[in-house]
C-alpha cells in the first residue's frame, strides 16, 4: 500500500540536482505546509534550506512532494513547481468588512487588526489542509513549529499524525527583542506552543534545544527525537573579494538584529580594527541595526563593508573568501550558517548557547565565547587574526566534523526511520 505525507516546514532556495539512493519500506506521498519558502522566488532563509534539503532528499528517494506555502506579509497565490515538487503559495487577504461604513471603527476599537492575520493563518491553513486530506487522504503531517502554521491542521478530526520540527520559538526569540511584539506575532506565538503540545511526534535538531523548549512548555524532552540539519552546497569556483592577501578577513552572515549578537559585534569591531590593522570585516545581512552600526563604525568604512542581502552564489563567494567566520547569536537551536562555515573549511567563533556547542567544538573546530560579552569575543576574533596556522587547524577539523555528523544522507535515513517506527507503532496500537 502507497503511505502519504505531509511535510509542513521553512524551505531553502536553490534548485539543486538530488543524488541519493535510500528507500523507505513503502513510497511515501509528501506535502508541504510552510510559513517560509526560499525558492527562487523567494530571499533564501537559513531554516529554509534545511526542508529544502529534506524534502528532495525523500522525493528522489522514491516518494512524491507537494508543498503548501502560506508566506509572511503576502496576499498573492500562486501554483508553480520547484524541482518537479508542486508548491501552492497561499496568501493571506485583507480584511474586507472595514470598507463597511462604521464597521472600520469598530474593529478598531478592539485592536481586530492586530490579530487579524493570526487567525486568518488558522482558518485558512485548516480549510486547506482538510481538503487537501479529502482529496488526497495523506498518512503523515510534518510540520515546522514557526508561526503554528500547523495549529489549525492539528484540530482537524480525524487527521493524520502530525510531526512537528521544532526550531527556535517565536516566544524564545521574543526574550531579545528590545521592546514587546505586537499583539498578532504574540498570538502566533500562542499558536506555536499549541501545536507543539497538540502533535503527535517531535523533532529538533539538538539535544539542547529539546530541553529548552520542553523547560519552556513543561514537556518531555523524551518526546523528542533528535536529527541535526545538514546542508546541500556544491563546491564553488570562487571570486577573491579583495586583492590585498596580507589581510585577514572576517565574516559575518544573518540578519543584523540582536537575537543575533549583532549588537554585541558592533561592540567589538572597534578593539578589533584598533588592534589589528590587518583585520578587515564583511557584513552580509539585512536588519534593524543596520544604519545605526554604519553611523557608529563609520571611521572604520576602508576597512569595514556592509553587503545587504546576498545571493547563495554570492554568498559563496564571501564563505571561501574569508579567514574567520564569526557568528556571536545569543541563541541558536541549531545554526545552519555554522555548517556552512565548516563546509568551505573556516575557523568559527560563536557563543557558547543553545545548540550552537552541539555543532561547533570549542578548540576543535571554533572557538565559543561567552553571549553578550563583546570583550572575549573580540579576543577570541583576535587570537584568530593572529594565528594563521590555529584558524587553518579548526577549519580544517571542521570540514571533517561537517562530513562526519551532518551529512544529508545520515539526515534522510534518521528522518526515513522516524517516521518508519512511528507509523509502525501507529499501527500497532490500532491493531
Amino acid at each position: 500500500m502507497q503511505k502519504s505525507f505531509y511535510l509542513i516546514g521553512k524551505i531553502g532556495v536553490n534548485s539543486v540536482v538530488s543524488r541519493y539512493s535510500i528507500q523507505l519500506a513503502d513510497p511515501l506521498k509528501i506535502a508541504v505546509f510552510t510559513s517560509l519558502f526560499s525558492s527562487p522566488k523567494e530571499k533564501e532563509c537559513g531554516i529554509g534550506v534545511h526542508y529544502r534539503d529534506l524534502a528532495l532528499g525523500l522525493r528522489d528517494a522514491g516518494h512524491s512532494v507537494e508543498i503548501f506555502h502560506f508566506p509572511y506579509d503576502s496576499t498573492e497565490s500562486l501554483k508553480y513547481t520547484f524541482e518537479n515538487i508542486p508548491v501552492h503559495r497561499i496568501g493571506l487577504p485583507h480584511p474586507n468588512l472595514p470598507k463597511l461604513k462604521g464597521l472600520g471603527k469598530l474593529f478598531r476599537t478592539f485592536n481586530y487588526f492586530d490579530f487579524y492575520e493570526a487567525f486568518q493563518l488558522f482558518n485558512v491553513t485548516k480549510r486547506t489542509g482538510m481538503a487537501a486530506h479529502l482529496n488526497e487522504k495523506f498518512d503523515i503531517i510534518e510540520a515546522t513549529s514557526n508561526r503554528g502554521v500547523a495549529y489549525g491542521v492539528s484540530t482537524i478530526k480525524k487527521r493524520p499524525p502530525i510531526f512537528t520540527r521544532v526550531s527556535t520559538t517565536m516566544k524564545q526569540a521574543f526574550e531579545s527583542y528590545p521592546n514587546l511584539p505586537d499583539l498578532n506575532y504574540r498570538l502566533a506565538a500562542r499558536f506555536e506552543e499549541h501545536q507543539i503540545k497538540r502533535s503527535d511526534y517531535l523533532v529538533t535538531h539538538t539535544q539542547s534545544h529539546a530541553n529548552s523548549v520542553a523547560n519552556l512548555l513543561s514537556l518531555n524532552p523524551a518526546r523528542f527525537q533528535i536529527i541535526p540539519h545538514t546542508i546541500r552546497r556544491e563546491e564553488p569556483a570562487a571570486s577573491p573579494i579583495s586583492n590585498n592577501t596580507d589581510c585577514v578577513r572576517i565574516l559575518f552572515v544573518g540578519r543584523l538584529e540582536e537575537r543575533k549578537g549583532f549588537d554585541v559585534l558592533i561592540k567589538a569591531i572597534p578593539i578589533i580594527m584598533d588592534k589589528s590593522p590587518n583585520a578587515v570585516v564583511h557584513i552580509c545581512g539585512e536588519g534593524d541595526l543596520l544604519q545605526a552600526s554604519k553611523t557608529k563604525l563609520n571611521r572604520f568604512n576602508k576597512r569595514l563593508s556592509f553587503h545587504g542581502y546576498q545571493s547563495r552564489a554570492s554568498l559563496n563567494n564571501f564563505y571561501s573568501e574569508c579567514d574567520i567566520f564569526v557568528a556571536p547569536s545569543i541563541y541558536e537551536s541549531f545554526g545552519l550558517i555554522y555548517l556552512e562555515a565548516m563546509h568551505f573549511g573556516k575557523a568559527i567563533v560563536a557563543c557558547n548557547s543553545g545548540g550552537t556547542p552541539e555543532v561547533v567544538k570549542h578548540n576543535e573546530t571554533g572557538i565559543l565565547v561567552k553571549p553578550g560579552d563583546h570583550l572575549e569575543l573580540s579576543k577570541a576574533i583576535l587570537m584568530l587574526v593572529d594565528n594563521h596556522p590555529l584558524r587553518k587547524k579548526l577549519g580544517t577539523a571542521g570540514k571533517s566534523r561537517l562530513k562526519d555528523f551532518f551529512s544529508l544522507d545520515q539526515m534522510i535515513q534518521s528522518t526515513a526511520d522516524h517516521y518508519e517506527k512511528a507509523l509502525k507503532s501507529a499501527e500497532l496500537k490500532v491493531s
